[in-house]
Formats: C-alpha cells, structure tokens, sequence
C-alpha cells in the first residue's frame, strides 16, 4: 500500500491539493489561536483536526468527480469527511478521549446526507475496504465509533470542532478568518475628547467607569435611560472580539448606526463592524453614507455570516439558536466562548425567547466566553435564573446598579381603557397655551392602534396638529421612511405640535423624547421602557403629569392559560398592583423599587410565564445534537409563524415593475462584485414592497384571500394578499370577524 497522495485535488474553483488547502486551513487555524490566546491543548487538537479533516478526498470516486463534474453517487462513494477518520493515529494523542474528539470533530465536520455515520459502519464495510485498500490507513472499529459519539457534548469537542469548521469556511471561501480589534477603545476615547471639545469637563460616569474597572468579569448592569449604557458595554467590550444583542431590528440598525458615524466615523466599516438580522444587507443597501454605500456587499456578507468581523451587532436569532444542536452549532457557540457577548433589554423577551436565551448565556460562560448584560430594568426573577439553572448549577455575575433619585417622569395612573378624548383635550390645551405640543401613544396591537389613530384623525379638527402612526404592519419601504419621522419630531431639541401613535416598537433603542405620553399598560418592564420615551433628557419640568397609564386592556391578549395571548397574566396583575393609584412624580430609584417589589421568584414561580420557561428549559437541556431540522430550529426561535407579503394595491401599481425586476434577477449571472450588487437590488427593491404578516392573516391561503405567489429567491416565498394597505395607516384585513377577534386576530402585530 502506498502513502496517501496529498497533490491528489480537494477544490476545483479554483484548483487547490489536498495539501495546499490543508495548509490554508492550518494558517486559519494558526491566526485564531493568536487572537483568542487559545488553550495550549485546544490548539493540538484544533491543528490535528486540521490537518486531516479533508484526507477522505484522495478517494478515486470523489477525485473523478470533481474533475468531470456529476452527482454524489453513494453507490460508489463514501463521504470524505468519513474517510478522513481513517488516517487518525492513536498512538498519536495524549490519551483516547483526545483522539476521539479529534476524530468527530473531522468526521462531522460537513454534515451527512440521508444516511447517517452507523449505516456507513454497517452496511459500507465492502465498499469502505475497496476505496481505503490502495493506501496506507488505521483500523477504526465498530467500538471506537460509539466512543466518538461519546464525546460530543464535551467541552473541549465544541470548541475543536467549532473552529475547525470556522477554519474550513474561511479558507475554502478565501476569506480572512478573523480581523482583529485593535481600534476600539482608541475611537471612544477620540468621541470622549470630541466631548470635552464642547465640555471641558466631560468625562466618562459612574456606570460607565465600572464598566472599564470590571472588564474582565461578566457583567449585570442596570442603569436608567439615558445613563449611557451603550458606551459602557462598548467600554466593557474593549479591544475583543465582541456580539452585540437586541431584540429588534430597528433597535439594532439604529445602534448600528451610532457605531458606525459616532464611534467609527465611517472608517473601514466592511473590516470593522457586521450587521447581522434578517434584512441587513437591504438596510445597507439603501443607506447614503459613503462609508456604507461603496461596501462590497457580497464579501461583506461572507465576513459576517462567518464572524470574521471584529464587533457584530446581532439580532438573537442569528446567535443564539445554536442551543437547538443543529448542524454545525458548535461554530457559533465556539466563537461566542471566545469572544464578549453585550446583551441589551433582556427584560423584553416572553418566556420561551428568554429560556433559549439564558441557556445561550449559560453555554457561554462555560465555555469561557463573557457576557455583559446591560438593561434599565432587571427583575429579580430573571436575575435568579441568570444565576442559576434548573440543575442548580451557578453563574456568576459582577452587579452594577446606577439608578439615580433624579425624576423625570410625573405619573398618573387610569383605570379605564385608553381614553382618545383625554388626549385630544392635552393637544388642545397645549396648542392654545403655545407649548411644546408632542404627544406619544402607545398601544399594545397594531389593530388598538390604528383605532386610536382613526379617532384622533376625527376627533382633532385643528391641520396644525399633525397625526402620525408607526407599527409593524407597514411595507418595508414606509416604516423606513416613518421610523426617520419620528426620529425627526423625537428630537428633544424640536418643539412642534404632533401626535405619533404607536406600538411597543418604539420602547427599545430608539432615541426619541416626547413631551407626554399616553400608554396601555402591558407589564412594569415595558411600561418604564415606555416612559424613557417621554421626557429622556430629563430637561423638561415635571409639575404636571407628563405620564398617563392606562391599566384595562383588551381581555383576549392577556395570557392566563397558556393557550392564547403575549401579555402574561401573572405580570400583568402584579405590575397593574404596583401602579395601582399612583398620581405624582415618580424617580428612577422608585421604578427599581417597583420592579424588585413586585417582580420576585416568590411572586412568579407558579405563573403560567415560570411554567412555560421551565418547560422550555428542560426541553433544551434534555435536547441532543441534531434531533430538530433547521427548519423546526428556524420556527422554534422566531416563536410565530410569519409570512412575507405584498398588499395587492401595492403589487398592482408595481406589478410591471416586480415582473421586470424578477426577470432580472432570474437573468443575473454573479460573476463579479458589480453583478452581485445589481443582484442584490433588484430583491432589496422588491423587499421594500413587503411587510410580514401572521398565519391567521393567510386566510388557510384560500384565492380569496392569497391573490398569487412567487418565488423572490430559493429560500425565499412571496404572496400577493388581499388587504387593506396605505403609507398612512398600514396593513389591515379586508374583513374581521370580530366576534372571533382574539389571539389569532392580535398575536405579533405588536413587535
């Protein structure tokens, strides 16, 4: 027999050995060592598995098909991932669990198709004989195959495996595999000077120079708005590798944004910075500032998507569904365990999002990784199970609280339904006293919403009040457009007469400060998150209530069994307990108190929330390596099913347009950066066309309600939907049901 043939090809586009993508891998390997100051053992076996993890590819069959082109055919191949096993010498580790992990870690390092690794032990033995007989090789046993699947839930497996697969990628795409941060701390302490420029005395604060003293410990902070708690965990973060967390889209291109002009200046943004949510290359796209329009989109999205970048800034769902254990988890988990991990508004997730989310937490810190979690409200019940989980092991965290006695917000709470007449005597009132004039609404549905909005538009006759609305139920194209509205009127320095109504959109990361603000309430959390969009500089006097909270909501979202509505019933009635009454001013200190008061484990852990979490976490730690497809693990985390739409009159007055634009993009050949960029116009521009709607709005996809559908990309399905749909109130059904308007009617039009 003769030695393995390393010259043998294992890529065609372009032409690369065995050897020379070995070596390619192995220098990926060789920079992500240095960058994590990787464990000494963890680097032996990460560059082993390296070094064999394509060996398999010298195979006759596998050689002939990626000259001449043609299908896998598993009558005459085997993987080569499975091959490879077979030139892993024992006698060539410290111990059998090391070679073990090295072994899984090559063997899985691409996933299987149909069959899995016991059928090709089982029933390929013939065919794995004939292709090994020609070359040197190692005996592999029945035995030491359960042994490999043995080890693959340790540790140090993920994290060999996790970063043989970031090798891999890297350099079969011919990307970098990792661009170091060595210019953070350098740019904030450039925007403090910028400070002292205008201030001589500007300086970092209490929170946020707890932050720098503690940034080699995972991090609790809580610190109210305005406090700056986006430098702080940015301070924390340092010169490393670091994800930023929040939980929705608008909140992370708005973060994103700062980043980029405040703290980056727009310099070298596609090696600095990755923005990663479902739609973040459109959002890119459509953006005129220079440092982001000439980004080369389609490198940029490789770097991203394979975390090559120095900083991320992420929605969950892009990070954290490796709790599910689908195909190649460990690449994420093991780059978040080397890397820091900020996480903002923990407190906004239901409890489902929260156990996937904590349980994500938790992988981390064991690996290694660290978390800073930063939020104006944290209740103790979710500080208890931060720290420990249901198999009591503990977590620990360095606590940070920064909540001032300073007042910005006069409260009064109204047991009665939200009242449009209340609002519309306040907009009057102020627009014959010539005072500042911006009213914010919040509602809890986009259906609650747009009522309001329609009775505000009746009710207030006077054209120099302007009416506004901003929910989740507009096309891509016109929230973009209102969500710069409101950053506009929000301006703390612009006094105007408006009226904005809207949903729980608004709480998170928008940087909007109104004079008054008419909220439903929903639970403590979201309502202090709603009051720091009124008054948020804490500039304006606070004699007068500034704040109206209205405790009767609609029956059917409040969840009591289980079974329906997003609003949990136990946290509704403590947080309606704990307002109860109040009419006067209220500090940051006592919103704190509240939330510490009301919001215990005591209190909860026999809500249907706490039973739900628990039910959820026991699900994740029972779960084993690749039991949900990707697609049960996509619908899982998303917590809904949505679909992708165009209203009808919309499509209609586009419809040439889109017929063109798909035609085109049908037509693209990507051969260069210019045609990937055309490529990804087209679909961006059909996309500003769309808005996600629920499975009850899909009518079971009967044609009276799905008019027609087409296929944008491969991964992507759009319908054209009968509806109600203009640039001023948005989505709405062509006709309700409304004696069955309950949680079908209502669910996740909130977001």
């Amino acid at each position: 027999m003769e030695k393995i043939n390393l010259n043998l090809l294992a890529k065609s586009n372009p032409e690369l050995t065995i050897r020379q993508h070995t070596d390619d891998v192995i220098e990926c390997a060789k920079i992500l060592s240095d960058n994590y100051k990787m464990d000494k053992k963890i680097r032996e076996l990460l560059f082993k598995s390296c070094e064999y993890h394509d060996y398999g590819k010298f195979n006759e069959e596998f050689q002939n098909r990626i000259k001449n082109g043609g299908k896998f055919n598993d009558e005459k191949e085997l993987p080569h991932n499975f091959l490879s096993i077979f030139f892993i010498d024992k006698n060539d580790f410290d111990n059998e669990e090391e070679y073990y992990i090295v072994c899984y870690s090559v063997l899985y390092h691409h996933s299987f198709r149909n069959e899995s690794v016991n059928d090709l032990v089982l029933d390929k033995k013939t065919l794995k004989n004939s292709l090994l007989e020609c070359v040197e090789h190692f005996n592999v046993k029945r035995r030491d195959f359960k042994k490999i699947e043995a080890v693959r839930n340790i540790n140090k497996t993920i994290l060999v495996k996790g970063l043989l697969n970031r090798c891999d990628y890297a350099a079969s795409a011919g990307n970098i595999v990792e661009i170091n941060n060595n210019f953070l701390l350098s740019k904030i302490d450039g925007m403090l000077n910028e400070w002292k420029e205008v201030n001589e005395n500007a300086k970092w604060n209490n929170m946020q120079e707890f932050c720098m003293e503690n940034a080699d410990k995972n991090l609790m902070i809580t610190a109210a708005t305005g406090m700056g708690k986006t430098e702080g965990s940015l301070l924390w973060l340092g010169d490393n590798k670091g994800f930023y967390v929040l939980p929705l889209r608008s909140a992370i291109n708005s973060i994103f944004l700062r980043v980029v002009n405040d703290i980056l200046k727009g310099e070298e943004i596609e090696n600095r910075v990755a923005l990663l949510h479902s739609d973040n290359l459109g959002f890119i796209a459509i953006q005129e500032e220079k440092s982001l329009s000439e980004i080369d989109l389609k490198t940029y999205k490789s770097k991203s998507k394979q975390f090559a970048m120095p900083i991320t800034i992420s929605t969950p769902d892009q990070l954290f569904d490796f709790v599910f254990k689908t195909d190649n988890y460990e690449m994420k988990l093991a780059t978040l365990a080397n890397s820091k991990v900020i996480i903002d508004e923990i407190q906004a997730y239901d409890a489902t999002m929260l156990s996937y989310l904590i349980k994500g937490i938790h992988d981390i810190m064991e690996l290694g990784g660290k978390i800073a979690i930063f939020t104006a409200t944290l209740p103790p019940f979710v500080k208890e199970l931060l720290m420990k989980d249901c198999n009591n092991n503990t977590y620990d965290f360095t606590i940070g609280e920064f909540n001032p006695d300073s007042v910005r917000h006069n409260l009064k709470t109204l047991n009665e339904e939200l009242n449009v007449d209340r609002i519309v005597k306040k907009a009057n009132e102020n627009y014959l006293e010539k005072k500042s004039n911006k009213i914010l609404v919040i509602c809890n549905t986009v259906k609650k919403a747009q009522e309001v909005f329609d009775s505000l538009k009746e009710s207030i006759q006077n054209e120099e009040i302007e009416i506004k609305m901003l929910h989740s139920k507009f096309i891509k194209k016109d929230r973009t457009k209102l969500e710069k509205e409101i950053g506009q009127d929000g301006k703390t320095e612009v006094s105007k007469n408006v009226i904005w109504v809207a949903t729980q959109i608004v709480e998170a990361s928008l940087d909007i400060d109104f004079d008054y603000l008419y909220t439903e309430l929903s639970d403590l959390n979201g309502l202090f998150q709603r009051l720091g969009r009124c008054n948020r500089k804490g500039r304006k006097n606070t004699n007068d209530t500034n704040c109206f909270v209205f405790t009767e909501i609609f029956e059917n979202i409040i969840n009591r069994s289980g079974d329906k509505g997003f609003i949990d019933g136990t946290l509704y009635d403590l947080s309606k307990e704990a307002i109860n009454g109040w009419d006067g001013s209220i500090s940051e200190k006592q919103k704190v108190d509240l939330i510490n008061t009301f919001f215990t484990m005591d209190k909860l852990k026999k809500s249907n929330y706490m039973k739900i979490y628990r039910s959820s976490e026991m699900n994740l730690y029972e779960m084993d390596v690749n039991e949900l497809s990707s697609e049960e693990k996509a619908k899982k985390f998303r917590n809904i099913i949505s679909y992708t739409i165009i209203p009808t009159d919309v499509y209609n007055s586009q419809k040439d347009y889109i017929d063109e634009l798909l035609q085109k993009i049908k037509s693209i050949k990507v051969n260069n950066q210019n045609d990937w960029k055309e490529y990804q116009k087209c679909i961006d521009v059909i996309n500003e066309l769309t808005v996600d709607v629920g499975l009850y709005d899909m009518g079971c996809f009967s044609s009276e309600v799905v008019e027609t559908e087409f296929d944008l990309t491969q991964y992507q399905k759009i319908y054209v939907l009968k509806c109600n749909y203009d640039a001023v109130r948005g989505y709405s059904r062509v006709s309700r049901d409304e004696s069955n308007s309950s949680l079908e009617d209502d669910y996740g039009v909130f977001i």
